[in-house]
C-alpha cells in the first residue's frame, strides 16, 4: 500500500521556505541538514515527525496555525536534530517496549539545546523541569529517569521559557509524557515512537519518498565539515558549544581516546602472536585498512581476537549498559577488528561468550541478559574454556563485584569502569590495566588505580 501526500499549500510553502532562510541566516552552517530534509504533506500526524531517510512529514494545518514563523524554524529544526543526534542508532539499541519513552527523553534533550539557541519553541513543546527533571542530560539518562519514576503532571509555563502552552497540545502531548507534539495517528513516527524501524507507515514514507543511507550520511559528513568551517572562520563565534562537540566527534563517539590507550596493550597481546615483522605499529596498518575506514594493526598473522563482558548486573543502568556496547564499537573499528566475542554477566554467565562483528550491534532490537547480582570470576572461567582463546579481555563494569585472585595466561584484561550510581572507586582487581570511561578528568581523579604497570 502506498501513501499518498497531501496536495501542497501555497500559504504552508512560503512559511517553510520563510522558515528555511531564517535558519540560514542564523545558522548557516546547519543548512545542508535543513535542505537535506524531504518535506512531504500528510495528514498521519497531527504535527510533524521524521525518518531514518530524513523524510519531514508534516501536518499543513499545524504549520499554517503556528503563531509565527519563528516556531516554524523550531519545527524543521527539531526534525534536524533527532537523526542529526544519532536518534534512530541509538533507540535501535533499546526495544520496542522504550521506543515511546526513548522519543519523549529525545525530545527534551532537542527542546532544550533549540531554545538555548535561541529558537522560539512551539506551543505544547514541554521540557524535563515541567516534570521536575534537570536540564542538560542526554537521552539515556533521561529514559532511565522516566523508568525509575512517574513524572507527575506538567506544570503549566514552567520550563520551557516562553510561559506555557496552547489548550490543543494540552492533553495530548502530555498525555504521552510531554513530548513536545500529540502523537502522530499513524504510529510509529516523531510524536509517539520515533525510530521504530519496524513500523509500516514508517517504512513506506521512506520507501516512497526518502534518501538513501549513503545519502544521508553524505549530508551528515557535509554539515559536520560545514560546523567546522564555521568554527574556524574568524570573527563568526555563532556555533553553539553543542555543535562544536558535534564537529569533534565520528559517527558513534566513544568516550575514551582509544588508540592511545590501546597502543602499547595491543603491542604486548600481538607480541605474542606475531610472525616475522621487527616491530608492531599502530602507524603501520594493514594495505586494505582503507578500504573499511578503519584501522587494521599491520605486521601480524592474524588479528588480534577481543573478549568483551558486559557486566549486566542490577547495579548497572540502562545509561552505563549503552555507554558499553558504544565503547565496544569504536574499538572494534579502531582496531579494524572483523569479528570478536561477546559475554554477558551477572552474577552468572547470562549470555554464553558468541563470536560477533558490528552488525550484532546494530540489530533493531538489542536484549540485555542477566540484571541479578555480581560476580567477576564465571566470565573468567567462560574465557579459559574457550577452544581458542582471545588475546585481549574487556570486562565492562561498575566495579562492584568480586573477582578472581590471579590474572588469566597470556591475556590483557582491561577494566573499564564505567561510573554510575553504585560504581566503587576501585578497579576489582590488583591487575590488568584500569580505564574509567568518563570524559570528565574530576571523575577520573575519584578513582584509585591498581595498575600492574
Amino acid at each position: 500500500m502506498s501513501i499518498e501526500a497531501l496536495p501542497l499549500d501555497p500559504v504552508v510553502e512560503d512559511i517553510l521556505i520563510r522558515a528555511r532562510l531564517k535558519i540560514k541566516k542564523k545558522w548557516p552552517f546547519i543548512m545542508s541538514s535543513v535542505y537535506g530534509l524531504v518535506p512531504v504533506p500528510t495528514d498521519v500526524t497531527e504535527t510533524s515527525f521524521v525518518t531514518p531517510g530524513l523524510v519531514m512529514g508534516y501536518n499543513p494545518t499545524f504549520i499554517k496555525t503556528l503563531p509565527n514563523e519563528d516556531m516554524a524554524c523550531f519545527v524543521i529544526l527539531h526534525e534536524v536534530f533527532h537523526p542529526r543526534l544519532g536518534f534512530f542508532e541509538r533507540v535501535a539499541l533499546l526495544g520496542e517496549d522504550l521506543m515511546e519513552v526513548a522519543n519523549i527523553a529525545h525530545d527534551w534533550v532537542i527542546n532544550v539545546m533549540l531554545r538555548d539557541g535561541g529558537w522560539m519553541p512551539t506551543p505544547g513543546a514541554l521540557f524535563p523541569k515541567a516534570y521536575g527533571f534537570p536540564e542538560g542530560l542526554t537521552m539515556e539518562e533521561y529514559i532511565d529517569l522516566l523508568l525509575q519514576n512517574s513524572p507527575p503532571p506538567p506544570k503549566p509555563g514552567k520550563g520551557d521559557g516562553k510561559g506555557g502552552k496552547d489548550g490543543k497540545d494540552k492533553g495530548k502531548g502530555e498525555g504521552k509524557g510531554g513530548n513536545g507534539h500529540p502523537t502522530p495517528k499513524a504510529g510509529g513516527v516523531c510524536g509517539g515512537q520515533c525510530g521504530s524501524t519496524n513500523d509500516p507507515a514508517q517504512k513506506q514514507f521512506d520507501e516512497q519518498f526518502g534518501r538513501s543511507k549513503a545519502n544521508v550520511k553524505a549530508i551528515e559528513r557535509k554539515t559536520t565539515h560545514d560546523i567546522k568551517e564555521a568554527m574556524s572562520a574568524p570573527g563568526r563565534g555563532s556555533v553553539p558549544g553543542f555543535m562544536q562537540e558535534w564537529a569533534k566527534r565520528t559517527e558513534e563517539a566513544s568516550i575514551i581516546a582509544w588508540e592511545q590507550v590501546l597502543s602499547h596493550i595491543v603491542r604486548d597481546a600481538s607480541g605474542r602472536i606475531m610472525a616475522g615483522g621487527d616491530d608492531f605499529s599502530m602507524l603501520r596498518p594493514a594495505k586494505r585498512s582503507h578500504l573499511r575506514r578503519i584501522l587494521r594493526p599491520g605486521l601480524v598473522d592474524r588479528q588480534v581476537v577481543p573478549f568483551f563482558v558486559l557486566d549486566t548486573s542490577s547495579s548497572m543502568n540502562l545509561t552505563q549498559l549503552l555507554v558499553a556496547v558504544r565503547e565496544t564499537c569504536a574499538i572494534l573499528k579502531e582496531l579494524g577488528i572483523d569479528e570478536a566475542y561477546w559475554c554477558e554477566v551477572d552474577s552468572t554467565v547470562a549470555l554464553e561468550p558468541t563470536l560477533v562483528n558490528l552488525d550484532f550491534f546494530m540489530q533493531e532490537t538489542f536484549e540485555f541478559h542477566g540484571r541479578g547480582g555480581t560476580d567477576f570470576r564465571p566470565a573468567f572461567k567462560a574465557l579459559e574454556a574457550l577452544p581458542d582463546k582471545p588475546d585481549i579481555m574487556f570486562y565492562w563494569t561498575d566495579a562492584d563485584g568480586q573477582a578472581p585472585t590471579d590474572p588469566p595466561h597470556d591475556v590483557e584484561v582491561i577494566w573499564g569502569l564505567i561510573p554510575g550510581p553504585y560504581c566503587r572507586k576501585k578497579a576489582p582487581a590488583s591487575w590488568g590495566h584500569l580505564v574509567v570511561i568518563s570524559n570528565d578528568p574530576d571523575v577520573r581523579k575519584g578513582f584509585e588505580e591498581d595498575d600492574d604497570g
